[in-house]
């Protein structure tokens, strides 16, 4: 089945050749199809002859003498397409090959303006087309390129320069060169701009922490102050300050400490002190300063 179908699009191809009117495409894929045709014939006769199956008796020696050279000449006639097909694909992976290294060599980085390039046989002799925008390979040296020619392996090759558009791409390449430099420096202003505007968010954030830290209720205050001084023996009057000293996040109280209380016993009420207002107003941090 899978030859079948195999062979049936090369009849198909062959078709369409024929609807088209093109001498080539109808002998290419009739060729094609007697090729794809006798190999199938030959990988039978092998498998046949692999399993052992009885020959075919012939008529008379002559008969059988007849069969063999049609054979043969049938696969040499088969063949030698092949031999030429075989040499124009190589002959044409040669000539491409040529043909960029020319290029690579000679035209360089102005083969960005080159838009197609052809190679064509005219009567056993090569011309090279290229066609081309702007005028800067146009204005080449054609003698240098000729030499090039020759040094990359295109003999007999001539050379036509044909423009396929008056528009020099120079002129685009330096408006696109400035519209890049504009995009960048947009791109940049606007970084520039985000980054200021990430720094200010910040500093609002930790000014607003701030000042949340610092609005105390006076009575929440009061109450505190009034609580320190009932549980905590020895102090005379305990105060909240408005007053901000260094880190703005660290309250500041001022301690007054009844007389004959003893400055051991003094520091170990602060620190409880401390401790009793940190846990009361869910602070990290807090100053006392006692006043004499």
């Amino acid at each position: 089945f899978g030859i079948a179908k195999g062979l049936e699009a090369l009849i198909g191809l062959a078709t369409d050749g024929v609807t088209h009117d093109v001498a080539d495409f109808i002998l290419n894929a009739f060729y094609l199809f007697f090729l794809n045709s006798f190999f199938v014939a030959l990988a039978t006769f092998l498998i046949v002859r692999q399993l052992r199956f009885p020959v075919r008796k012939f008529i008379d020696a002559k008969a059988r003498q007849r069969t063999l050279i049609f054979m043969v000449l049938f696969s040499i006639i088969m063949a030698i397409p092949s031999f030429f097909i075989l040499r124009d694909v190589l002959l044409n992976l040669r000539n491409k090959r040529n043909v960029e290294s020319f290029i690579l060599n000679y035209i360089g980085a102005d083969a960005k303006y080159i838009d197609e390039t052809k190679l064509i046989e005219i009567d056993g002799s090569y011309k090279l087309i290229m066609k081309v925008y702007g005028s800067s390979i146009s204005q080449m040296d054609s003698a240098i390129l000729q030499a090039g020619l020759l040094a990359s392996g295109l003999d007999h090759c001539q050379m036509e320069i044909i423009p396929t558009s008056e528009i020099d791409l120079k002129s685009f390449e330096r408006l696109e060169s400035r519209v890049i430099d504009f995009d960048q420096t947009i791109e940049e202003r606007l970084n520039a701009a985000r980054t200021v505007e990430d720094a200010k968010d910040t500093e609002i954030r930790e000014l607003q922490s701030v000042l949340d830290s610092l609005q105390f209720s006076a009575i929440d205050m009061e109450t505190t102050c009034q609580g320190a001084c009932t549980l905590i023996p020895g102090i005379e009057s305990l105060a909240y300050s408005n007053q901000v000293y260094g880190d703005l996040n660290t309250p500041t109280f001022y301690v007054t400490w009844k007389p004959g209380i003893s400055v051991v016993e003094q520091n170990r009420n602060q620190k409880n002190v401390e401790e009793y207002l940190k846990s009361q107003l869910n602070l990290k941090e807090v100053r006392m300063v006692a006043v004499r």
